[in-house]
């Protein structure tokens, strides 16, 4: 449904993959969601319900899991250089029998375009956080599990051939980012991002340094290479 700068969205969905569990994966998974935008200018106002029945084995093999997902978020630009952009995500319900889904997650972030250079240089900075269990064997689950994918670094978070850290939430990350077009069609970014749990004893994970090159071949058709460094904490 479209209303001038009202955009809404219902589906009903089924998700059968095929993945484990660290990668994430739903082997029989109900969903049920609506998207609510409000767009004005450039900036975008976002809010999301989705109720989950959730069968798969990725529960333990319990099923029987019924819970819900609410998000609002927004991106905002200040001014045609600056753009500032966050969003919180609530889920509660039964992540599985005779047990509790209690999680939550948010993010938030600036970055400044330096508009009047030709090469359009970026510079930027954001807080996330996922939900994490203190305690694995009560009967509550606390920790958000990512319904998509973040993929914002290579190895820590990537989940085709990293170590997608993100995928059962229990997460905290700080990043700075920065690139610029050096030439037409070609794009530099880079990523400095360090990594903590929000539960554990030991938390720190350590600092990861990403490279990146993109060509723009055509509308259609990009190359992208990636170099991704990811330094473990000593205590970690």
């Amino acid at each position: 449904f479209n209303w001038d700068a009202i955009i809404l969205d219902i589906f009903i969905t089924k998700v059968n993959e095929t993945g484990s569990v660290l990668q994430g994966g739903r082997t029989d998974t109900d969903i049920i969601g609506l998207v609510l935008d409000y767009e004005w200018d450039e900036n975008l106002i976002r809010g999301s319900v989705l109720v989950l029945e959730d069968e798969s084995v990725f529960n333990g093999g319990i099923g029987d899991g019924l819970w819900g997902q609410g998000t609002i978020g927004v991106d905002y630009w200040i001014n045609e250089c600056l753009e500032v952009y966050g969003e919180l995500g609530l889920q509660i319900g039964d992540y599985a029998e005779d047990q509790d889904q209690q999680a939550f997650a948010g993010y938030l972030g600036i970055e400044y375009t330096f508009c009047d250079s030709d090469m359009k240089p970026y510079l930027g900075a954001s807080f996330w956080y996922l939900s994490g269990d203190d305690e694995l064997t009560d009967n509550d689950q606390e920790n958000y599990i990512l319904l998509g994918d973040v993929d914002e670094t290579i190895v820590a978070e990537e989940n085709e051939y990293g170590a997608n850290l993100d995928a059962m939430g229990n997460l905290m990350a700080f990043r700075v980012v920065g690139g610029l077009v050096p030439a037409d069609d070609w794009e530099l970014d880079a990523e400095i991002a360090y990594f903590w749990l929000v539960e554990g004893d030991d938390d720190d994970i350590g600092l990861e340094i990403d490279l990146c090159a993109t060509y723009n071949y055509s509308e259609d058709l990009a190359f992208g290479l990636g170099l991704g460094f990811l330094i473990p904490d000593d205590e970690g």
